[in-house]
């Protein structure tokens, strides 16, 4: 492979190289790896320790993170195998409440 930064590679074999954000992504659609993860800083009370960590952003959209779409698909199709959804809406009547209350 060339070297992309050597100016004695011509401009247009280095411009018809990939770009490293592109291959990550491809690589990381290959294993099933979030390509738009969310970082969340956690606080340990305790130590005093900030650790940030990557949390899936969870799309539904194939066309934001294929990987997470599928992730999802694959967790709605389970839970209407396993009948978690509701057969008719929740109807919500408010409690009555008596004087003093």
């Amino acid at each position: 492979m060339t070297n992309t930064t050597d100016r004695a590679t011509p401009r247009a074999v280095r411009m018809a190289q990939p770009l490293a954000r592109e291959v990550v992504e491809e690589i990381a659609k290959q294993y099933g790896v979030c390509i738009r993860p969310i970082a969340l800083r956690r606080l340990d009370t305790y130590t005093g320790k900030v650790e940030t960590i990557d949390v899936p952003c969870g799309a539904t959209l194939e066309s934001k993170c294929p990987p997470c779409a599928k992730r999802n698909r694959q967790l709605r199709m389970a839970q209407c195998r396993e009948s978690w959804h509701l057969d008719h809406e929740p109807v919500n009547t408010p409690t009555r409440r008596g004087p003093g209350q």
